[in-house]
């Protein structure tokens, strides 16, 4: 069975994306064991407390971040992939039982230490999108990458 985490700044606040993820993660049971750990947003005020922000958000990714996990950061700048090499990258670091750990950043994204720890970066899209958006997305790929490692009839 497949073992993936994420670990996200910040909480689902609105009840629509709650209900997003549970239907996903509904969904992945069949497949994964699969957990979210939130980690409280920083708060600033400007831009300019971006480094101070970071650091702090980034520290407390890394302490959870399993050190025999394989890590993808959800980042801009990162690698994009079709669905097929996406469950093909999901497949070869999850079958063998390895953890696989996403991370997502908050608004103002992933430390230079999380990026640096990342296994793979990979990115959704040129386009920059709100971390609740993400984490969806993220289960909901993670979702067809697991239909299609399996034979089911999801991506067509």
């Amino acid at each position: 069975m497949y073992h993936i985490k994420i670990i996200c700044i910040g909480k689902l606040k609105e009840q629509y994306w709650r209900d997003a993820e549970k239907e996903y993660v509904k969904r992945l049971g069949a497949y994964a064991k699969f957990s979210v750990h939130e980690i409280p947003e920083e708060p600033f005020r400007s831009s300019a407390e971006r480094i101070q922000v970071l650091a702090k958000e980034g520290g407390k990714m890394i302490k959870i971040i399993p050190k025999d996990a394989y890590c993808i950061a959800l980042e801009i700048k990162g690698k994009s992939f079709s669905s097929e090499s996406f469950a093909e990258l999901i497949q070869g670091h999850g079958e063998c039982g390895g953890m696989i750990v996403f991370c997502i950043g908050g608004a103002l994204g992933l430390s230079d230490e999380v990026l640096e720890r990342a296994n793979t970066r990979c990115s959704f899209s040129a386009l920059t999108f709100p971390h609740q958006l993400v984490r969806i997305v993220v289960l909901e790929q993670v979702y067809r990458a697991m239909t299609i490692v399996h034979g089911k009839q999801y991506h067509y």
